[in-house]
């Protein structure tokens, strides 16, 4: 694949999932706030994650494709390659939205005090 054709395809790929991040952020503003919250940057995390496509190899892909491909399709593979950088920004994610929950219920908790309290 030449430079060019690697390039639109990525562009392609991040336009479908912007689009798509678009999409699911309108349908999931009614929920919960944490829910809400997790139900938007998990798929977003997933999706927009880039690994390298081989070992030592310059060029990338989205990670959950790195991981289906050598986890299921490859004789012998491991996800884990992809795997393991996609379970550490997870985690960052769902700490992050842990963290944006924790500040707003302090923040509610010190707006719901009288005055004289704070």
């Amino acid at each position: 694949m030449s430079t060019s054709s690697y390039l639109v395809a990525w562009l392609w790929y991040l336009g479908a999932v912007l689009a798509l991040v678009g999409v699911w952020w309108y349908w999931t503003r009614k929920l919960p706030a944490v829910a809400r919250n997790v139900a938007r940057v998990v798929p977003a995390a997933i999706a927009l994650l880039p690994w390298t496509v081989e070992v030592g190899h310059a060029r990338l892909a989205p990670a959950w494709l790195i991981v289906i491909f050598e986890g299921v399709l490859r004789d012998g593979g491991s996800g884990w390659r992809a795997g393991a950088g996609l379970v550490a920004v997870l985690t960052v994610a769902i700490l992050m939205v842990t963290l944006m929950w924790w500040r707003d219920r302090k923040r509610a908790e010190q707006e719901s005090l009288p005055v004289d309290a704070r």
